[in-house]
């Protein structure tokens, strides 16, 4: 059966599903479509400009037999298979990234309140400079005095040109100086509550007469304002992991089932078990268009799942397999959280560098840069080079295994800036301070990339 045909003939038999179930089974019918119709686009065997018509023909069906229900309404704002990259302005093509260790603390005292400057790492291209951070803010007097005194920057000449996000807790008066005396702002592009914040600022030189490239010669930077600063040295020897990327060699239809199965793990969006029906629906499909074996591994690892969150249907044949360790060790939480943490002291946060770029997959090129671990959470830094899709629906999954053997999966979320796509995650389980070491583990659509590296913590 071809795609299309296939595709329409589902659409009729969801909508005999809705006129049938009544508007309870509305989400479920546009779910179903959208994810076979993601299917066939993503792997070449249907134009996703006619998988949107079909979709859009079941949408406004829906709608005229509810045409008061909100949930049509919101089924048509979602109905186009492929939604618009994060960033539309990340150049295409090889992207050169490097990405070096920061491991600095920055302890503002002086404002009303105090604050904390984490600065994992330093990332640059031809085109931009950042330095990637996470920042405490806290009532005066809570986080410890200064650890070192060290005298701050002079007053900027010319005045600052951009604040930067008014994000409250987030200073915004920051800025860098080089070796050779040139001066940049920093502007904060990020997330947080008022009390953590993470993020990047980047590097705006000020005034504008940086050469481009020039981020890439830095020896130092000075890194604070008038009241304090740090220094960050840029030329400290420190090895770059070792990155390994090894094909998966999958057919079409196995990769894309792979890929969809493992970023519902990492979906820092809805819980894992709404994504199952969908998911689950896409097996059939797949199988009917000739690009799913029977014996598919993802399939039955997709049946492992439905079974362990009680998802029942038509779709769901497959024998179920044994679900992965680092699968386990994510869907029971793992073993950090026990401890003393756990039984309500609250330590300081503790950070890392994670300095790791992985060579472009898939049009992508991912950098990592850091991890904090504040009580029970763990949020890791970095950035994605390339057009990547809102709710990361194919990946990347980024995965953790510390050197206590315990798997922990990064939940992503990121937005735009300057052609880079910042982002952050929960990294769940949490890493907990005494871990020495982590081995990294990228899984793209077409390919499976590995690195170890060590962790040296710091904290005020």
């Amino acid at each position: 059966m071809d795609a299309e045909t296939y595709l329409r003939n589902l659409a009729e038999s969801e909508l005999r599903r809705y006129r049938d179930g009544g508007p309870e089974s509305m989400p479920e019918a546009t779910e179903r479509m959208r994810a076979v119709a993601a299917a066939f686009a993503g792997t070449g065997v249907l134009e996703p400009a006619v998988a949107d018509t079909v979709l859009d023909e079941l949408t406004t069906a829906l709608t005229i037999r509810s045409p008061r229900d909100p949930r049509a309404r919101h089924s048509a704002r979602l109905r186009h298979v492929r939604q618009s990259p994060l960033s539309a302005s990340t150049p295409a093509g090889p992207h050169t990234v490097s990405v070096t260790p920061a491991g600095a603390l920055l302890q503002l005292r002086a404002g009303e309140t105090d604050v904390d400057v984490y600065l994992f790492a330093a990332i640059s291209t031809p085109e931009l400079a950042c330095l990637s951070a996470g920042v405490l803010s806290l009532p005066k007097g809570s986080l410890l005095p200064r650890s070192e005194q060290r005298q701050g920057l002079p007053s900027p000449s010319p005045p600052r040109l951009l604040s930067g996000w008014a994000l409250r807790g987030v200073p915004g008066d920051l800025r860098a100086v080089d070796e050779t005396g040139r001066s940049y702002d920093l502007v904060f592009n990020g997330g947080g509550d008022g009390t953590w914040s993470t993020g990047q600022f980047s590097l705006l030189a000020n005034p504008r007469r940086q050469p481009p490239g020039a981020a890439q010669n830095w020896t130092w930077l000075d890194v604070g304002n008038e009241e304090h600063s740090v220094r960050i040295d840029l030329t400290a020897s420190s090895s770059s992991p070792e990155v390994t990327a090894t094909p998966n060699g999958l057919c079409a239809g196995e990769q894309f089932l792979r890929i969809r199965t493992e970023a519902v793990l990492g979906s820092g969006y809805h819980d894992i078990g709404t994504d199952l029906p969908a998911l689950a629906a896409m097996v059939p499909a797949l199988r009917a268009v000739g690009l799913l074996p029977e014996d598919s591994a993802s399939a039955r690892l997709v049946a492992a799942l439905c079974r362990r969150y009680a998802v029942t249907g038509e779709d769901v044949t497959d024998p179920p397999a044994e679900l992965p360790v680092r699968w386990t060790d994510v869907l029971t939480g793992g073993q950090y959280g026990a401890g003393p943490e756990a039984a309500g002291t609250n330590p300081p946060p503790a950070a890392a560098s994670l300095s790791v770029r992985f060579p472009e997959t898939d049009g992508l090129t991912i950098v990592l840069s850091g991890l904090l671990t504040r009580g029970q959470r763990t949020t890791m830094t970095g950035a994605f080079f390339g057009p990547i899709e809102g709710g990361y629906p194919e990946g990347p999954c980024i995965w953790l295994r510390d050197d206590d053997g315990l798997w922990h999966v990064a939940k992503v979320g990121s937005w735009s800036s300057g052609g880079v796509n910042v982002f952050k995650a929960e990294v769940v389980p949490p890493v907990p301070p005494s871990a020495a070491a982590v081995d990294i583990l990228v899984i793209s659509r077409t390919a499976d990339m590995r690195a170890s590296a060590p962790l040296t913590w710091w904290t005020s």
